[in-house]
């Protein structure tokens, strides 16, 4: 895992990969763990809320393509109902393991943010991002979430990057938000 990774969150993957074990050994399905992509560094879509302090988790059991029913490399057949029912499984035992360790989580989490306000990780605390209409789709995508209140941490960073820079770049011209 990459060095970034909170000690809080290393520990919740290792509760999850526990329970989510226990769970799959019961019923005698198969697996795998920590062979590849073990957050070496943020390319996956699960890797960002990681790297802002959540869990982020890929839970997925091979099938693209395969319908309803697909043959695995060592000749076992896996139909859509395995993969639904080990999914259904995983998910609810992630649910469960968040529940049982809630104090930890948000105590880390709250940690995480505190910290990265005081000291941020790494070489880079700020980027300079060209304005082009890609750039226009996200800020306009950000009013509408901060409009909606779907994030209320955004608005606290978005807040903390403004008291610092008074003015963002945000289209064609330099607007004071």
């Amino acid at each position: 895992m990459h060095e970034f990774i909170e000690q809080y969150q290393k520990d919740f993957y290792n509760v999850l990969g526990k329970n989510i074990s226990q769970k799959f050994d019961k019923q005698n399905w198969m697996y795998n763990t920590r062979e590849r992509f073990d957050l070496f560094y943020p390319s996956y879509g699960d890797t960002y809320p990681t790297y802002n302090g959540a869990v982020g988790l890929t839970l997925e059991q091979g099938g693209i393509g395969a319908g309803r029913e697909v043959t695995m490399e060592n000749g076992t057949n896996v139909t859509i109902k395995d993969r639904l029912t080990h999914h259904a499984t995983a998910v609810l035992t992630v649910v469960e393991s968040a529940a049982s360790q809630k104090d930890v989580l948000l105590k880390g989490f709250r940690d995480f943010h505190a910290n990265a306000r005081k000291k941020a990780k790494g070489v880079y605390n700020t980027y300079v991002l060209k304005n082009n209409a890609k750039l226009e789709q996200l800020t306009e995508m950000l009013k509408k979430m901060t409009l909606n209140s779907v994030m209320p941490m955004l608005l606290q960073a978005l807040q903390d990057f403004i008291i610092k820079t008074k003015k963002v770049k945000v289209s064609k011209s330099s607007q004071t938000i």
